[in-house]
């Protein structure tokens, strides 16, 4: 795996300057961005999401949990809420419960391991309303 290292001993500058290019960052030189956007594409230098996630305490990631993925009116729902999120940078995480509770909760869970930032849960209209989750996104 290619890391900062590589690419800023290709393009003969800092690991910081690696980073601001990488994180479009201001105060770099148009040259300096040329340089190193050379060595990323020559090395194929990815960056580590989750690395950069864990300096950030951020994960841009949305969770959205839905009935079933096939139903048209959940796909218009999840159409229109990945295009918001994307618009404001951030992954979008679908998960489909198969309209089953304990998937709902399971997936709370797992959204809660990821540290999701938000999320939506669209649920089915024959959940039972005595019916809520004892689980709740720990980190919004």
């Amino acid at each position: 795996m290619v890391s900062l290292h590589d690419v800023a001993k290709r393009a003969g500058v800092s690991k910081s300057t690696v980073s601001r290019v990488v994180n479009d960052e201001y105060g770099v030189k148009q040259s300096t961005k040329d340089k190193v956007q050379q060595a990323i594409d020559e090395l194929g230098y990815q960056t580590n999401l989750v690395a950069r996630d864990l300096k950030s305490q951020r994960t841009n990631l949305v969770g959205v949990i839905v009935p079933r993925v096939a139903s048209n009116a959940t796909s218009q729902g999840v159409d229109g809420l990945s295009l918001a999120f994307e618009e404001a940078g951030k992954q979008v995480l679908l998960a489909s419960t198969q309209l089953s509770y304990q998937k709902e909760i399971d997936f709370i869970k797992l959204f809660n391991q990821k540290r999701v930032e938000a999320s939506s849960c669209m649920r089915h209209t024959s959940m039972k309303p005595w019916y809520q989750p004892s689980l709740t996104l720990k980190h919004l």
